[in-house]
């Protein structure tokens, strides 16, 4: 199964189409709404989504977000990336309830409430 636009649906190869469960939620990109959506009608209702800064950050402007793993690695690099690359998120306040470490890497996971 993959979630997608009817526009890329449209340009795949037909033997892909025949192949694969091809479900599209968007007409030109993906809508997350729609997305989680059609894996709640799979019977899919735990997802566990795993993305770059845009991703993240339109999870949580759509309010779909209500957990985060967050792993620090103990490795310091340059760059201009973020974590969060959409600008205006509401606020979430993030409640830790895992924190584990290994060879100096610490591994979270937080439970997400609106601050609404």
């Amino acid at each position: 199964m993959v979630l997608t636009s009817q526009a890329a649906i449209d340009r795949s190869p037909r033997d892909v189409r025949e192949r694969i469960d091809l479900i599209a939620c968007g007409a030109a990109e993906v809508d997350l709404e729609t997305a989680v959506a059609a894996l709640a009608d799979q019977g899919l209702t735990r997802i566990h989504c795993e993305g770059g800064p845009k991703l993240l950050g339109s999870l949580i402007a759509a309010s779909l977000l209500d957990e985060l793993l967050l792993t620090i690695s103990p490795v310091l690099v340059g760059g201009t990336d973020h974590l969060i690359s959409t600008p205006a998120l509401p606020a979430l306040t993030a409640k830790p309830v895992h924190v584990l470490t290994e060879s100096g890497s610490v591994f979270s996971r937080y439970l997400l409430t609106s601050n609404d």
